[in-house]
């Protein structure tokens, strides 16, 4: 993992977010792009255009220019002398945030983007924004959603939900493993389901684990089934009790997590759900 892309917006919780995103960056050794998008004004909505006056444009992006080199040199600042300090690219471009993140995330060649949730409820308001909804459904590189009460502090370990019985996301579970490997991180794979002690999932689960650390050549796998009848209390729990920093879902269409992104009704677990969630997307 070389670059992450890094959305801000200039408030203070895109500053906490670039923050984390900086400590991560000198965790992986990865260098940074800090992305801001321009605001397309509604009548853009059908035209695709930008009708701003020149010199407000212009304004917007000297202001632009001047937020980013700012949070650029506060990053910087933020090094010891024996760390390893990430370059940081700064640009910004008139559009959809989507559209924008995504076609700087295939210039930069960006292996990840992060971007905030907007409230101490964590998923629960920030799932219902209309950019981030649309970031989650569109972005072509996997997503690492921050929350305010996150501190910035090295990853150690991190939770991946898995359905044990989609067989379609083997190449993800590599994906995110190699990602804990650069992190030199332990891995809790986790299954939610009623009957903790079905013998069929601890089989499964020896057999992923056992080719997972033959091939990646890593042994900080473990696998760890949580009985509850309800996913997300399950996933809440494991969350908390097994001290997971970053927490990692494979969305599918049909999904607890493709659930909460359609704004079912999971506010009570959102609020519970405070650590940084990375967001893989399968195919299936």
């Amino acid at each position: 993992m070389k670059t992450l892309l890094i959305a801000t917006d200039f408030s203070a919780n895109a500053r906490h977010v670039a923050t984390y995103g900086y400590h991560l960056a000198k965790q992986l050794r990865a260098n940074i792009v800090l992305c801001h998008a321009l605001n397309v004004p509604s009548e853009c909505l059908q035209t695709g255009t930008v009708p701003w006056p020149a010199e407000v444009y212009n304004d917007l992006v000297q202001d632009s220019e001047k937020a980013l080199a700012q949070l650029k040199r506060r990053l910087s600042a933020d090094v010891g002398s024996q760390d390893y300090q990430p370059d940081i690219v700064c640009t910004q471009e008139a559009g959809f945030v989507e559209d924008v993140l995504n076609t700087v995330a295939e210039t930069y060649k960006a292996d990840m983007i992060l971007i905030g949730m907007h409230s101490k409820d964590a998923l629960s308001t920030f799932m219902l924004g209309n950019h981030t909804r649309r970031m989650i459904e569109a972005s072509v590189r996997p997503l690492l959603l921050v929350p305010q009460v996150w501190t910035a502090r090295p990853v150690k370990k991190i939770g991946l939900c898995l359905d044990l019985n989609q067989d379609k996301d083997g190449h993800l579970i590599k994906e995110l493993v190699a990602f804990a490997k650069l992190l030199d991180a332990e891995v809790v794979l986790t299954h939610v389901d009623p009957k903790v002690n079905a013998p069929d999932h601890g089989l499964r689960a020896t057999e992923l684990i056992e080719n997972l650390s033959s091939e990646l050549d890593y042994k900080k796998i473990s696998f760890k089934v949580v009985a509850n009848d309800n996913i997300e209390d399950g996933i809440s729990w494991f969350t908390r009790n097994e001290h997971i920093d970053i927490l990692a879902m494979i969305r599918h269409e049909h999904s607890f997590l493709n659930e909460v992104i359609k704004g079912s009704n999971t506010k009570r677990t959102a609020r519970q759900l405070s650590v940084p969630l990375f967001i893989l997307k399968s195919n299936s």
